[in-house]
């Protein structure tokens, strides 16, 4: 029976261990009990009773404390076992613990090694700082471009970095990255401040570091894996060479400029007029300053000098030269009346001026509107293109020397057209023929002479104007590789 109850409070306890004191209470209960069975069994009664409650005290003392002891023991026996089992679980997982902080820390070096060879081999100067303001890493760039070697450095706080760059202590970009300063921003030429990622770059210029010097100059925070700030990275870059490069490109553009200026205001503003024709001309240069040009120049008795050329080279020498040619050729054309004497006296003082591959091809003709010709002396040049309304084609004349300044000793034979009404005569320079397409077509003669034959009926200035839309619409889509030069004169 004391089983049967026993399993039944190990149910009701739902496999706990019972408190001492209900162990001890459960003993006596039972033990009481087992004097009651004996009294029911036991006979003579009376002597049963007698000794029964003669033993009934000493029996359920000694039966509960020993329970009672018995409980204790076990229970500390448990307990023992139960905290010996957690302090091994205890055990088993700080050791792997501190495996995982053992793995974490040599993966965390690894990366930091790697981290630092990375920086140690960037081709900027860099250099990284903790919170704390103090040097963390100095790379090699850094110790070439301040001289200071990185273990001279490592460590140290307090803007000990600026030294070697300002040659005192102060505030850098790093700075404005873990602590913004307005008065720091107004140190630096140009400074602007990225949108993700907190990063600023800027352009410093450093009178006192050597002998001057531009620096472009990035820094950026650093972050852990949480995003928290540890720290900020700045590089320099030395741009000394890029910025004198960009000042000299400057002071170019304006040269150019001027010489293009100077180059524009040689040129006609105005058509002149001339009795029985009617001139259109342009100049469209490839580059700011070209070295095509044409001139008009008066003449006695009404006669018109025309002038069409084309310089070798580009920009401001073929500027210069084209002044040359152009003031020498109108001085010649003032005081000799036949085109080839012009054409020689100015092929010598050209030649005598030139320097060794400047060269200018040159048509001079001059205009006679009462006589109706044209007579034109040739030096090197493409020859005019002659539209006739009687047999409705272009025919082109021929060239009749080499270009000037090419030989001193050069001759010019004088040639001649005459005009009649609705006929057109086109000067113009290669850039005209020799453009290009998508495609790296040349644009040719052949198509020049279709539009004047399409566009005969047009005024001078029209005829020009189409010969120009019929060259854009052709080369649409590829740049403009020559300078376009044309004059447009037409019989009336």
């Amino acid at each position: 029976l004391a089983g049967v109850f026993a399993g039944a409070l190990h149910l009701w306890l739902k496999g706990k261990l019972p408190s001492p004191l209900l162990a001890t209470s459960f003993a006596v209960l039972f033990e009481v009990f087992h004097i009651v069975l004996v009294l029911l069994v036991a006979r003579p009664f009376s002597l049963a009773l007698d000794v029964s409650m003669t033993a009934l005290p000493p029996l359920a003392l000694a039966n509960g404390t020993g329970i009672l002891i018995f409980t204790l023991i076990a229970s500390n026996l448990i307990k023992e076992r139960q905290t010996k089992s957690e302090r091994d679980q205890y055990y088993r997982e700080t050791a792997q613990k501190n495996e995982e902080l053992k793995t974490a820390a040599a993966s965390l070096e690894k990366s930091e090694r790697r981290l630092a060879n990375i920086i140690d081999f960037l081709p900027d100067a860099t250099f990284v700082v903790d919170l704390n303001g103090k040097v963390i890493s100095w790379n090699k760039a850094m110790e070439n471009l301040t001289q200071v070697a990185a273990k001279n450095i490592l460590g140290k706080g307090d803007f000990e970095y600026a030294v070697p760059i300002y040659g005192k202590r102060r505030p850098m970009l790093i700075d404005q990255v873990l602590k913004p300063d307005p008065e720091l921003e107004k140190t630096y030429t140009h400074i602007e401040r990225q949108r993700q990622g907190g990063a600023i770059v800027a352009e410093s210029y450093l009178p006192d570091f050597g002998s001057g010097i531009y620096l472009f100059t990035t820094a950026a925070p650093l972050h852990d894996s949480q995003g928290n700030i540890i720290g900020a990275i700045e590089s320099l870059r030395d741009i000394t060479d890029r910025k004198m490069m960009e000042q000299k490109l400057e002071r170019a553009k304006a040269e150019i400029h001027i010489a293009a200026q100077i180059q524009k205001s040689f040129m006609p503003d105005h058509t002149p007029d001339v009795s029985e024709f009617k001139l259109a001309a342009v100049a469209i240069p490839a580059m700011e300053v070209g070295g095509d040009f044409y001139d008009f120049i008066s003449l006695a008795d009404g006669r018109q000098g025309l002038v069409i050329a084309d310089v070798a080279g580009k920009s401001i020498p073929a500027a210069l030269f084209m002044a040359l040619s152009r003031t020498i050729v109108r001085a010649n054309a003032a005081h000799r009346v036949s085109a080839s004497d012009v054409l020689k006296e100015a092929n010598v003082m050209i030649a005598e001026d030139a320097s060794e591959g400047m060269f200018v091809t040159l048509f001079y003709g001059i205009l006679d509107g009462k006589a109706h010709t044209l007579t034109y002396a040739n030096a090197g040049h493409p020859p005019p293109l002659i539209f006739r309304t009687a047999g409705c084609k272009c025919t082109e004349q021929e060239v009749t020397g080499i270009a000037l300044g090419a030989w001193e000793d050069a001759e010019y034979e004088e040639r001649s057209v005459r005009f009649c009404r609705g006929d057109v005569a086109l000067l113009y320079t290669d850039g005209v023929t020799e453009a290009v397409n998508a495609k790296n077509e040349l644009y040719g003669l052949q198509r020049v002479s279709d539009v004047i034959t399409k566009s005969c009926h047009l005024s001078a200035q029209d005829i020009m104007a189409a010969i120009l839309d019929d060259i854009s619409d052709f080369s649409s889509g590829h740049d403009q590789s020559d300078d376009i030069t044309m004059i447009v004169l037409k019989a009336e």
